[in-house]
């Protein structure tokens, strides 16, 4: 009782697993997946200003990462720096136009940062269509049936 399967009953807490993840990166800072691995950890923790600093140091070393284009737009755009964050997330499209995230980053930025609904629109709709049953689609559903309400004209019904 109280241990796996494989009778290992140790674990590695935050600090040591961000401990490791800072000291790859210390040790090879041209390493894109190191520093990808260490952004990742921290924006999963909320620590956006060291998640945004390794996505752009990643941006840096390789402008063409989707990821790391679309999530640093994304953490730009929750610091309220919408221009900025539309522009990395239009880099990021430009490297992969596939890339879900960086629709509904887009769409989000675009509709609630801009108040540009017709512009959101297509984005939502992007996400949707290339991943129609992700944990987020609900979401933007409901952010594409917003959208399309706020921009009718009035009197259309």
């Amino acid at each position: 009782p109280g241990q796996t399967s494989s009778g290992n009953t140790a674990t590695v807490s935050q600090a040591e697993r961000r401990r490791t993840l800072e000291r790859a990166v210390r040790d090879t800072p041209d390493d894109v997946q190191a520093r990808l691995a260490l952004a990742r950890f921290l924006m999963a923790r909320q620590k956006y200003p060291a998640a945004f600093e390794q996505f752009s140091a990643v941006t840096g070393l390789d402008p063409a990462n989707v990821e790391a284009q679309a999530y640093s737009g994304w953490l730009l755009y929750l610091a309220g720096r919408v221009d900025d964050a539309v522009i990395r997330i239009d880099a990021a499209l430009a490297a992969d136009e596939t890339y879900p995230d960086a629709h509904f980053f887009k769409g989000v930025a675009l509709f609630r940062g801009k108040s540009d609904a017709a512009g959101a629109i297509p984005e939502f709709q992007r996400y949707i269509t290339l991943v129609p049953d992700s944990p987020l689609s609900d979401q933007v559903r409901g952010l594409l049936a917003e959208a399309v309400a706020v921009s009718k004209p009035s009197g259309t019904p």
